[in-house]
């Protein structure tokens, strides 16, 4: 599969926006920080697979009715944040989106697209789930902060190959749920509704 590098732009600059909007960028935090906010949303895709919250046949058959009826207004929000927030595919989501945003702040250039392969997808179909989240987890915790520009490439290129890869031997349209977690994200509060990072 093929993600083209124009639309990662759009998510990045989306992604960051949303970000200054809502109050995240407004203390200048250290590298190992966001590092570690990225690192944090695969702990809490784990959480989810261990609860059990993944999007049903129902939630997605309202989430389907949801999207053909509400022509922008507010519908797929609030189906989101009552059904879809909190669950696997949504913590995928934020995996990236966690990413866009840190790709933003470091005036990361995007690369003309990111590819992976089938055989990608099949390792990821063999492995248990927190197998998965230990090797994403491991790729995103080996940040080397660098002045040299194809680095910092080639790290966010690995992290959205592999997220990419995991959610596809999941079954889960990772392009779809990025973009409703970004729509629901700028609907929410000022910092969230209180968090303080």
């Amino acid at each position: 599969m093929v993600i083209e590098g124009k639309q990662v732009k759009e998510w990045v600059e989306r992604a960051y926006n949303n970000a200054v909007k809502h109050g995240w960028h407004e203390e200048k935090k250290p590298t190992a920080h966001w590092v570690m906010m990225i690192s944090t949303e695969v702990t809490e895709a784990v959480q989810a697979d261990r609860k059990g919250r993944w999007m049903d046949d129902l939630d997605k058959s309202g989430l389907d009715c949801v999207i053909a009826n509400d022509h922008h207004g507010g519908l797929v929000e609030k189906f989101y944040g009552e059904h879809i927030e909190g669950t696997v595919e949504s913590e995928l989501a934020d995996i990236c989106i966690r990413l866009f945003d840190f790709m933003g702040l470091m005036k990361a250039k995007v690369r003309e697209k990111y590819e992976y392969s089938e055989k990608e997808v099949e390792i990821c179909e063999i492995r248990d789930f927190t197998i998965n989240a230990f090797f994403l987890s491991r790729n995103i915790l080996s940040f080397i902060s660098s002045n040299n520009p194809s680095i910092l490439e080639f790290y966010f290129e690995r992290i959205i190959i592999s997220t990419f890869a995991w959610a596809e031997s999941l079954g889960i349209d990772l392009v779809q749920h990025i973009n409703l977690k970004m729509r629901y994200n700028e609907t929410r509060e000022y910092h969230h509704g209180g968090k303080k990072y």
